[in-house]
């Protein structure tokens, strides 16, 4: 089963994201495993909600002016409240400042803090697939394959079996080599 820590994450997505360890740098080894995406109805990457929680929470200027306007112990509530519901990190956009509540919960709960230059939604946009990448199970199987009128075939058998030979038969009639 495939998963990712956010120490991996960040090590991984630094350079491209530009990012910076704000707080809570215990729960670097919180992560995202691929059984607990497919099981839940929590999002991968989204802005913040407290509603439906995604497990990395991002926050652009939006996210961050609203936190900022609210009192200061009820702000703590809400990020109290979304730290301990299977989150694995927040992500702070846009080059915005973290709000004082967010690190203080970061550091209570383990929750890493991580911070961007980028824009809110081109963050999302280069780590949704980063994830996919990550999170996504993989097989190694030797064989070829073939585009056959249309229909992706894949000759699969033991090594010293023909499958290259079959193959070549099969691209000298017409057939489309995708993989050997």
């Amino acid at each position: 089963m495939p998963q990712v820590s956010i120490a991996r994450l960040f090590e991984e997505t630094r350079d491209k994201l530009q990012l910076t360890w704000i707080a809570g740098r215990d729960g670097a080894d919180k992560g995202i495993d691929s059984e607990l995406t497919k099981d839940s109805s929590k999002g991968l990457v989204g802005h913040l909600n407290f509603i439906h929680p995604n497990l990395i929470q991002v926050l652009g200027d939006s996210e961050v002016n609203y936190l900022n306007g609210l009192e200061p112990v009820e702000c703590r509530k809400l990020l109290e409240h979304a730290a301990t519901r299977e989150l694995a990190c927040f992500i702070i956009a846009g080059g915005n400042p973290a709000p004082a509540a967010l690190t203080q919960v970061a550091e209570y709960t383990r929750t890493p803090v991580l911070a961007s230059p980028i824009p809110s939604v081109e963050l999302m946009w280069i780590l949704r697939p980063q994830l996919a990448r990550s999170l996504a199970e993989s097989t190694t199987i030797h064989g070829v394959f073939l585009d056959v009128l249309g229909v992706g075939v894949l000759l699969t058998g033991d090594s010293g079996v023909g499958k290259s030979e079959l193959a070549l038969e099969l691209i000298s009639r017409g057939s489309g080599l995708i993989a050997d």
